[in-house]
């Protein structure tokens, strides 16, 4: 193993103001000292050595004022790293630095929808996207994806429908999807995008898990089929794929360069600190090989589980998911409710994300986070199976 990523390598990150360890038993009462935590999107690797080097080198030059990115080099390795992982132009004026793409959802739904307009989204779907559609006086619109054995699909019949209702303005679009890990084909992203731009309804596509593939699975950027169009905006970041999420940063790709300069001028999606620009630049330019060694222990994570599963929990259900580090496990077949489910695995000490951690219609699955090393990942399943066999 090299060691430069040693993905076996336990760290302790208690007490180091982790929100996945520290902040875990303030949000489950049920936890015991000695839980295992995999819930929350990170990851438990330590980031690229380019990346940590980096931010070192920056901090040892002593001043951290404000920033005001003006480096090329920045800019050129994002475009680079589109254009060489996804096969996606883009260009400097483009670029939209933003504090998170989180962030940059309450953004889109003030600046480009009305007060009382309807957001439409996926089910189960990432919280945050009705989050920020309720929280700007926005009215949330699902469409809940339907699953084809164990594979999840849109429902055509009724995203056409919702899509086409004159109060739809705004579409958040899970490009790989969070939480089933589904990777869009091309197909399906041009049906979507069509029914959407018939209709004028703006794709805000949140790619934050575009790197995050299986081996031998491509995904396809909603932006690469459209040259010219500007009816859409791309997130993307370092955060997820490199494991630095608390650094605060994404890349927003935005093809309408007037909206894109308002946006920069305006300064809607906030600023960007020095570190992160550092540690994003470090990680397109010098990680790669990192990344590709990190997706193949991933893909190991995931079979592991797979395998486990079959042999100690024959009533659940898991299909390997295209796309994240993130398993969306079905658990129907236990037959005890999702709150019963969860008090259970707490009190067994294991800490994974049920159906209310999700917009709707997740009822009967759980999310398990597999970015950690497999010794963690085996004494958290053996711990699923104490509480759920």
């Amino acid at each position: 193993m090299n060691p430069y990523w040693d993905f076996d390598r336990v760290v302790d990150r208690r007490g180091t103001n982790s929100l996945k360890y520290d902040l875990a038993r303030k949000v489950n009462p049920f936890l015991p000292e000695d839980f295992i935590p995999l819930w929350v999107a990170d990851m438990d690797f330590p980031a690229p050595r380019p990346v940590l080097d980096a931010m070192k080198a920056r901090i040892d030059h002593g001043i951290l004022g404000y920033a005001a990115l003006t480096d090329e080099g920045y800019y050129d390795a994002v475009v680079q790293w589109m254009k060489t992982r996804h096969n996606f132009e883009t260009c400097r004026e483009e670029i939209v630095l933003s504090e998170g793409v989180v962030t940059a959802m309450g953004v889109a739904v003030r600046q480009l929808t009305r007060p009382g307009d309807k957001v439409l989204m996926h089910t189960p779907g990432y919280h945050p996207f009705e989050d920020q559609t309720l929280k700007n006086g926005r009215v949330p619109v699902y469409s809940r994806l339907v699953q084809h054995g164990q594979r999840w699909e849109v429902d055509w019949d009724d995203f056409a429908r919702k899509v086409k209702d004159p109060g739809v303005k705004l579409l958040f679009l899970c490009s790989p999807q969070n939480p089933t890990g589904r990777v869009w084909t091309e197909d399906e992203l041009r049906r979507m995008a069509d029914l959407c731009f018939a209709n004028g309804v703006f794709i805000f596509c949140d790619e934050i898990h575009n790197d995050l593939l299986r081996c031998g699975v491509h995904h396809v950027s909603l932006a690469s089929l459209y040259p010219g169009g500007k009816d859409f905006l791309t997130a993307t970041a370092p955060s997820k794929t490199f494991n630095i999420p608390g650094n605060s940063l994404a890349n927003l790709i935005v093809p309408d360069r007037d909206l894109a300069h308002e946006w920069r001028r305006e300064g809607y999606c906030g600023h960007v600190n020095i570190l992160s620009a550092e540690a994003c630049k470090a990680a397109y330019l010098y990680c790669a090989d990192w990344l590709d060694a990190l997706r193949v222990y991933l893909d190991g994570n995931f079979a592991w589980l797979k395998t486990f599963l079959e042999k100690n929990l024959p009533k659940a259900a898991f299909t390997i998911p295209d796309a994240t580090y993130l398993a969306w496990v079905d658990l129907r077949g236990i037959g005890l409710s999702d709150q019963e489910m969860e008090e259970r695995t707490s009190r067994a000490g294991l800490f994974i994300q049920f159906a209310r951690d999700f917009i709707r219609s997740g009822e009967g699955f759980a999310r398990i986070n597999l970015g950690c090393p497999r010794s963690t990942e085996e004494k958290g399943m053996e711990r699923l199976k104490k509480a759920l066999a």
